[in-house]
């Protein structure tokens, strides 16, 4: 980066470079609050608190109410803004009313039915973002009664499941799918069953490189398609398909677990719009994956101008993050950032996106 600016830029550039310290501090709070130890109310811990939920969680943690840090937090982020969530808006979709698939195994891997216990809080939707400084709010929110759900178990680990973040972080994708559509990532089937529904969509190939996925959806819940003739699944790797350059409408990305392993999946895979220039592109998760872009970005601006750093800072990398760190430096070492609307320029979501095509890793 090129840099060049007033005391006064300056001063207002820290603003930013603090919500990034706060966006990653409240992650954290919020992760205490949603860790097993102490994620299990029930109704005396309700009453003893006067039904306040965010009262009744706190209490079970080693957090401070009454610490001026978190106090300002909490002013900040709303950690307290916990919502109840009707189980209805989640039972009475389409998926669970006709897809009802029974227990299944296959090797280590099993299809079954969990759990959320009764005031289980958990998140449920994909993060807001503040647009004055991008500030980073987690939804979180719970069931008062127990909520059922199906998942596919590998290793004792989840490896996908049908829940209520799942099934908002992909309204909108569900409702941008069209013509003939490429689903990278199998899963459940939940997106594939969804926009099989719409009249708009006229054929869907599903890319899923494990085989045994492939069987169990095949053998339970398949069947349970009502337009399951529009469905077409292609035992592959997602990478090696795409490099065959094929004829789609529309692309649905959907292969990593969390943004942990989404960001470096979502760069290799964004990468690909350069070649499918006339087909629309979208990827679950997108808004945390970019977010994440955006930490990354803040960090590199942190090192040069406040660290000192040069080119020879960036050649090496211990680990994937150094990785993308350095591409994003010689990606942006010529961006010019002379007052507030550069710098604002650099964090927006259309500058990121376009940079992520470019950061192929």
């Amino acid at each position: 980066m090129k840099i060049s600016i007033s005391k006064d830029v300056e001063k207002e550039i820290n603003k930013y470079l603090l919500t990034k310290e706060e966006n990653m501090s409240a992650v954290e709070l919020i992760n205490i609050l949603l860790s097993e130890e102490n994620n299990n109310l029930d109704q005396q811990d309700l009453l003893r608190n006067g039904n306040n939920y965010f009262k009744a969680l706190i209490e079970k943690t080693d957090v401070d109410i009454n610490d001026e840090y978190f106090k300002s937090m909490d002013e900040k982020y709303h950690f307290s803004d916990i919502k109840q969530l009707n189980e209805n808006d989640y039972t009475e979709n389409e998926y669970f009313v006709n897809i009802k698939p029974k227990f299944a195994k296959n090797k280590n891997r099993y299809l079954c039915y969990l759990t959320y216990n009764s005031f289980q809080a958990f998140t449920y939707d994909e993060i807001n973002i503040d647009n004055k400084y991008f500030k980073e709010t987690v939804p979180v929110g719970y069931f008062k009664e127990k909520f059922t759900y199906p998942a596919i178990i590998d290793q004792d680990k989840i490896w996908m499941s049908i829940i209520p973040h799942e099934i908002n972080t992909m309204k909108k994708p569900i409702k941008n799918a069209f013509g003939k559509v490429l689903v990278i990532g199998l899963g459940l089937g939940y997106f594939t069953y969804m926009i099989s529904l719409k009249d708009e969509v006229d054929e869907i190939v599903v890319i899923e490189k494990d085989k045994k996925i492939i069987e169990l959806f095949n053998e339970e819940i398949l069947p349970r398609f009502v337009n399951k003739n529009k469905i077409k699944i292609i035992n592959k790797d997602a990478f090696e398909y795409l490099e065959e350059k094929h004829d789609f409408d529309y692309v649905f990305m959907d292969i990593w677990h969390n943004v942990g392993d989404g960001i470096y999946l979502y760069l290799a895979t964004k990468y690909y719009e350069n070649y499918y220039t006339n087909t629309h592109f979208d990827y679950w998760i997108e808004e945390s994956l970019i977010a994440m872009l955006r930490r990354m970005i803040l960090t590199v601006f942190e090192e040069q101008y406040y660290s000192h750093f040069t080119s020879k800072d960036y050649l090496k990398a211990k680990n994937k993050n150094d990785k993308v760190i350095n591409k994003i430096y010689f990606y942006t070492e010529n961006y010019c950032i002379n007052n507030i609307d550069d710098f604002r320029n650099m964090l927006s979501n259309d500058f990121l996106k376009e940079m992520a095509k470019k950061l192929y890793l």
